[in-house]
């Protein structure tokens, strides 16, 4: 199915960008923002991705990436926000895929 193939695609993109670009950075700023830090550990380590999560953890990088002036925010925070982003958007194809199974048995009994 093309929305599973794309949802998991992202998702695994998502990950592994984050593994190898994001954690580390995101780790050494773990003592002066802890609450972000434990927010997205929080997104990246759920083996179900919640929308709700993500979105909470988005709308607080937003509000690092717009405080100040944008040539001193820091990089982990944009790339934090791409990754963040790509697995929202993973987890919302694969509630519509969850949907589309679901309408489809409703449509086959």
């Amino acid at each position: 199915m093309l929305v599973e193939n794309i949802a998991e695609e992202l998702l695994q993109g998502a990950l592994s960008f984050y593994s190898e670009t994001v954690e580390e950075k995101l780790l050494a700023l773990k003592d002066d923002y802890k609450f972000e830090y434990l927010l997205l550990r929080n997104v990246i380590e759920n083996d179900k991705l919640d929308v709700g999560a993500c979105e909470l953890a988005l709308q607080s990088i937003w509000e690092k990436l717009h405080t100040g002036v944008w040539h001193e925010v820091e990089q982990v925070w944009r790339d934090a926000y791409a990754v963040i982003g790509a697995l929202k958007a993973s987890s919302i194809l694969s509630l519509a895929k969850e949907k589309m199974v679901s309408v489809g048995e409703q449509d086959s009994q």
